[in-house]
């Protein structure tokens, strides 16, 4: 059976509608070419919930799939309507529960989680064989389960385990939705509106995350901060913040600029498939590599004047605008920055936001 791990009910939010099919503009990395897809054939595994026969939990073998269609997705079209309502700038307790389940569950049920853990699975066993053998071991243990080097070798460890955590994915991530939307509970939703000609991307990993405090992939830590793309004109990222009122929703327009560093996030955390014609990924690679990816110093001096002449100076980043004016006025004093001084304005900036998010969030 085929089985999306990015619900219909979110794509259909970038698709361009022909009759009752709804199809989206496709870019395959691996591929290296664009098509249009049907969003009922795209981001979809044949038989990726379905159950073993004899599994402990069913005999449903189709119940997980289930659940997905009749409960939890639901729940994101739910949070799509009122993300999407800009009239609405309140939501209940329910509400939010609700929200956090629709959301949340476009990271647990991703397979790119499942790829991540047996990657690193895989590192580990062949990790623990060398060093067992290095020590005069005849065997290993991982996952609960002893190997003898006399009947198997790393290959087959590997793959007994991959089976195991594979079948694991199937029959207990679900579990996970709850988890991380009730670690999460307390999040602040910031939904960012574009209203010139730019448009949000999104891809086969929707729901993205970045950490500028730790570098780890657990997702369960409240300096963490998820950001997913709605549809192409509106975003939304959940953040921890004492400050800001628990249940309003924090509505602003975001900035060309600002939607392509989103983009760029986003891009980077694809899977194989990105969801964008090629006009706006044309687009986003011209300002990404004049803004986003520059390397020579009259670039960055040129990024820095944008920022602070374009963008308002708040009680938040007040003291980032400093370094950056600092460093200008030193840059157009003395014709010149050095290396050093470069090295020492990227510091400055990464430590300010390091204790912002800090700050907001302990």
């Amino acid at each position: 059976m085929n089985q999306h791990y990015v619900p219909r009910s979110y794509l259909k939010n970038f698709a361009e509608q022909k009759g009752k099919e709804f199809f989206v503009p496709v870019y395959d990395k691996k591929a290296d070419r664009f098509f249009n897809a049907n969003i009922k054939k795209i981001c979809s595994e044949i038989d990726l919930y379905t159950l073993q026969e004899g599994n402990p939990i069913t005999k449903d073998l189709l119940t997980v799939e289930k659940i997905y269609a009749n409960g939890i997705e639901p729940l994101y079209t739910k949070a799509y309507n009122i993300l999407t309502n800009h009239k609405i700038h309140t939501i209940s307790l329910l509400q939010r529960t609700e929200m956090l389940i629709g959301i949340f569950q476009l990271y647990v049920r991703n397979p790119a989680m499942l790829r991540k853990s047996i990657s690193f699975h895989e590192k580990e066993i062949l990790k623990g064989c060398r060093e067992a053998r290095t020590n005069g071991h005849n065997s290993i243990k991982y996952l609960d389960e002893e190997f003898s080097f006399q009947e198997w070798n790393e290959e087959a460890i590997i793959k007994f385990c991959t089976n195991k955590i594979t079948q694991d994915f199937k029959e207990k991530h679900i579990g996970g939705v709850g988890e991380i939307g009730d670690f999460h509970q307390h999040v602040i939703f910031d939904v960012s509106v574009i209203t010139d000609d730019s448009e949000f991307i999104t891809t086969d990993n929707p729901l993205i995350f970045e950490d500028l405090i730790s570098d780890n992939e657990y997702p369960l830590q409240r300096s963490k901060e998820f950001t997913i793309a709605l549809n192409k004109k509106v975003a939304v990222k959940l953040y921890h913040d004492k400050t800001k009122q628990l249940n309003r929703i924090y509505r602003h327009v975001e900035p060309n600029g600002s939607v392509e560093i989103i983009n760029k996030e986003i891009i980077n955390r694809s899977s194989r498939f990105v969801i964008a014609t090629k006009e706006i990924l044309d687009k986003h690679k011209i300002f990404a590599a004049k803004f986003l990816d520059i390397t020579s110093l009259g670039l960055k001096i040129d990024a820095i004047r944008q920022i602070l002449s374009k963008f308002p100076v708040t009680r938040e980043n007040k003291d980032a605008v400093e370094v950056m004016r600092y460093y200008l006025n030193k840059h157009d004093n003395e014709r010149a920055l050095t290396d050093m001084d470069v090295y020492e304005m990227h510091l400055k900036l990464q430590d300010l936001s390091r204790r912002f998010i800090s700050k907001r969030v302990n």
